[in-house]
């Protein structure tokens, strides 16, 4: 049944305090009572989805301001509503991500896909969490992407529209499709290769899915020649745009992250088309052409786990912008040998159980130490609380803990100039965490693996010609962390290399980035025209 906006608005006033009141619940039984009594069920059926799609809307509000226990909530209760809410599903389980609950929220995902087959964000979101999990290997990853691919982007391929492919060396159009062409990784490793770009042989249009208004997104914009505000467009009515523009080279910059456009790409509305920057590794498209990465981080010899075909930036997968606020390096806080802080700056999800057995094996040869977390769901009394029960198994008490939520990016710097020693998750590890703390002068230790997403710092550390805390087994983790703890000149000189050894590196040269990823997008095309026809 249809409701007025009015009557919606009211109902969301009620609903916020009864929820203040602790009475929501109740009453949202009482309307289920209530079904199967003197109303007619069809009108309490309906008051109940207008209830739960409020809830969910006031859980996503939550979630957008980094309140995730909060959210969790509102979407449970919408689910006590209406159990058949997919979008609560959902939204529910994106919040176990970020709390942590890595199996719960998978398993959340998995609810909301049997349920509804076709529901291909919780499917992405499912792919998402495979990247987190202990253990996950490359052929593991390529079938489930390739599952996703027989779902939901095959049915959905469409004729090829005519193409000119006369001229290899012509002035080429390039698309970029993206929700966070502003403040956000995908903005940050993006903005210095769009800016460096050559105008007069490159057309880029950017199809920005999202209403960033920051100053990165104000570069982004300036940085392309056309920008399109394609929020509210169906996948369907984006890909008819991109074919009307003619575009010769589109480039998905999302991959499987939350609001991504693969059902435009499963549609084939540009010749050429390459996942690139937003997800780690290949997105199992068959109608995707080519995935880019570098050599250390997606080489050759993984092609066969690949849909799409590898192509490489010859140094770096991303080019890194630093943050011009950032205040100078200072000497490590350790005064004593051992006696360090460690650090983690990354999503809850990344700690997975043998994340945390590696973490406490160190904070036990370390006993003086302590280890702090900050994230936006370590904010969180459930995160906190489910953090120290698991490190507790491992005998590490909770006053050798420390959680923090998300802050402005000032107060991330203060934090992280209180650390000596930065430990990286896997098998995903960090990536623009990463840069940032490295940027600090936070030595990172790493432990590369054999996915994408576990290969990212390796990539960085190779760029800066720094290996010293790249780890090659899991003791060889432990043993670079005590050792530095231990030899404070030494930690000390490293904090002092890394943000000098950045600043020169092809991971923040954006002219040299732009004209390594010019040759290449110009490779592809000279590849393509000879060996297509000019129809």
């Amino acid at each position: 049944m249809s409701q007025p906006q009015a009557d919606y608005d009211a109902l969301a006033v009620k609903l916020d305090q009864l929820q203040k009141d602790g009475a929501l619940a109740g009453a949202i039984d009482h309307w289920k009572h209530l079904q199967a009594k003197s109303l007619p069920p069809d009108w309490v059926a309906g008051q109940l989805k207008a209830v739960a799609d409020l809830l969910n809307k006031r859980g996503v509000q939550l979630y957008k301001t980094n309140q995730i226990g909060e959210a969790l909530a509102y979407f449970h209760l919408a689910l006590r509503a209406n159990g058949d809410e997919a979008s609560a599903m959902n939204n529910a389980a994106s919040c176990l991500k970020e709390l942590g609950r890595l199996e719960d929220s998978t398993a959340l995902y998995r609810q909301a896909l049997e349920k509804y087959p076709h529901f291909a964000a919780a499917h992405s979101n499912i792919l998402m969490n495979l990247q987190y999990t202990a253990g996950v290997t490359l052929a593991v990853l390529a079938e489930a992407h390739r599952e996703w691919d027989r779902r939901h982007a095959k049915p959905l391929r469409e004729k090829s529209a005519p193409y000119d492919v006369s001229d290899p060396e012509r002035v080429l159009r390039i698309g970029l499709v993206s929700p966070d062409l502003g403040q956000h990784p995908v903005g940050i490793f993006l903005v210095r290769y769009l800016e460096n770009m050559d105008k007069t042989q490159f057309i880029i249009s950017s199809y920005a899915d999202g209403q960033r208004r920051d100053a990165l997104a104000d570069r982004i914009r300036a940085a392309v020649t056309h920008w399109h505000d394609v929020q509210g467009l169906s996948d369907a009515a984006l890909a008819e745009k991109i074919r009307a523009d003619n575009i010769d080279i589109l480039i998905d910059l999302g991959g499987h992250t939350a609001n991504n456009r693969l059902g435009v790409f499963a549609r084939k509305p540009a010749p050429l088309q390459i996942t690139w920057l937003g997800y780690p590794g290949d997105t199992g498209l068959s109608a995707m052409d080519y995935v880019i990465g570098d050599p250390l981080i997606l080489p050759h010899d993984v092609q066969e786990f690949c849909a799409a075909r590898i192509a490489h930036l010859p140094d770096s997968f991303v080019c890194f912008d630093p943050p011009a606020d950032a205040p100078p390096v200072q000497d490590t806080p350790a005064t004593r040998p051992g006696q360090v802080t460690l650090g983690c700056f990354n999503n809850p999800a990344k700690c997975n159980p043998e994340v945390i057995e590696l973490w406490s094996e160190i904070l036990k040869h370390l006993p003086e130490s302590r280890l702090l977390f900050k994230y936006k769901g370590f904010g969180e009394s459930l995160c906190q609380q489910d953090f120290q029960q698991r490190f507790a198994t491992h005998g590490i008490d909770s006053s050798r803990l420390e959680f923090q939520g998300a802050s402005s990016l000032p107060e991330l710097f203060a934090v992280m100039q209180k650390v000596d020693i930065a430990l990286d998750p896997f098998p995903f590890a960090g990536g623009l965490m990463t840069c940032l703390t490295l940027w600090m002068g936070v030595p990172v230790i790493s432990w590369p693996g054999e996915t994408f997403a576990s290969c990212q710092a390796l990539s960085f550390f190779a760029n800066m010609g720094i290996s010293a805390t790249v780890a090659e087994s899991r003791d060889d983790y432990v043993e670079i962390a005590v050792a530095l703890a231990h030899h404070l000149p030494r930690l000390n000189a490293l904090r002092h290399e890394l943000r000098p050894a950045m600043e020169v590196s092809a991971l923040c040269d954006g002219p040299r980035a732009a004209a390594e990823l010019q040759n290449l997008l110009r490779q592809i095309w000279r590849e393509h025209c000879a060996t297509s026809t000019t129809i």
